[in-house]
């Protein structure tokens, strides 16, 4: 630049000295030709740096760009001043001077897109205490993931998890170009399985021909019986009547569809003796005389 012209020097375009020691337009002509010159052919000293030191961000995030190396800093379509926060990437220029000299300077950004991710299924879920269900993480360009329970991570960073705990399920994954999103949660819900108690209302020893019994204690669910742990058929109300040598237990089966299996109560059936009398000698005899019988099974005869 060229701040007087009466001047013999002016100190410009990076400490070259211009000499004009008779004024007359003709001499600062040729002077500022070769400031021209010379300012085209000088280094470049402005220089433009980004906040993260990337040339690249991620779309829904912002980046600062930094120019320094210059006064006087405009940015073409933006501020003026040393920084630019953008939101788009694309192709951006400062201007400046250094030494008298018009600078400029490009930088091109890239923004990122994030990836696309949602949880499948989706919604409110229903589990029964000690089962679980499937989580998956669909997304066409995620690497990996990070899932979190309420808002905080947890040990499960697969795209496929099982989970059985209460509560609202997220996860957040990234992409190549390390850019992230996080899904739109999902609400996990836990249902409680009956309580199933059976009891026996007498002995669970009982004579062939007799029974026993069994009660369950709950109301408001469905009953199957077992017997070994297999179904009996029918036996689908509060009571059963047991008559067979077994382990019995019910199974109760809430309204949630959540169901337990009770205790087991072991009956036992006697059966009768299967007693047969036999004679010594003849099977009849006189008046006054008497025949032997014998008894082959059985107490208390």
């Amino acid at each position: 630049y060229v701040t007087d012209e009466s001047s013999n020097y002016d100190k410009m375009c990076f400490g070259n000295s211009y000499q004009n020691t008779n004024y007359n337009p003709s001499g600062w002509t040729a002077v500022f030709a070769k400031f021209a010159a010379d300012c085209n052919t000088s280094p470049n000293t402005l220089s433009i740096s980004t906040s993260t030191g990337l040339n690249e961000f991620c779309i829904g995030s912002s980046l600062i760009l930094n120019a320094t190396g210059a006064n006087n800093l405009q940015w073409t379509s933006g501020p003026s001043g040393n920084n630019y926060t953008i939101t788009q990437g694309g192709q951006y220029e400062v201007s400046g001077t250094a030494f008298g000299c018009p600078l400029t300077k490009t930088i091109t950004i890239t923004a990122n897109p994030t990836p696309s991710i949602s949880i499948s299924p989706t919604g409110a879920l229903y589990v029964c205490e000690h089962d679980s269900i499937q989580l998956i993480a669909q997304s066409s360009t995620a690497i990996s993931y990070q899932w979190y329970l309420d808002g905080n991570p947890i040990n499960l960073t697969n795209d496929t998890v099982y989970v059985k705990q209460q509560g609202n399920y997220s996860v957040e994954v990234y992409n190549a170009s390390n850019c992230n999103k996080m899904s739109f949660p999902v609400n996990l819900f836990v249902n409680s399985a009956p309580p199933a108690v059976i009891s026996a209302g007498g002995s669970t020893t009982v004579c062939q021909g007799a029974s026993v019994l069994l009660t369950a204690n709950n109301s408001s669910v469905t009953y199957q019986w077992l017997l070994n742990g297999n179904p009996i058929s029918g036996a689908i109300s509060s009571t059963y009547t047991a008559n067979a040598t077994g382990n019995y237990s019910v199974k109760e089966i809430s309204p949630t569809n959540c169901d337990s299996i009770s205790n087991s109560i072991h009956v036992e059936v006697i059966p009768y003796p299967n007693s047969t009398i036999s004679y010594t000698g003849e099977p009849y005899t006189c008046t006054g005389n008497t025949v032997l019988l014998h008894a082959s099974q059985g107490q208390e005869l």
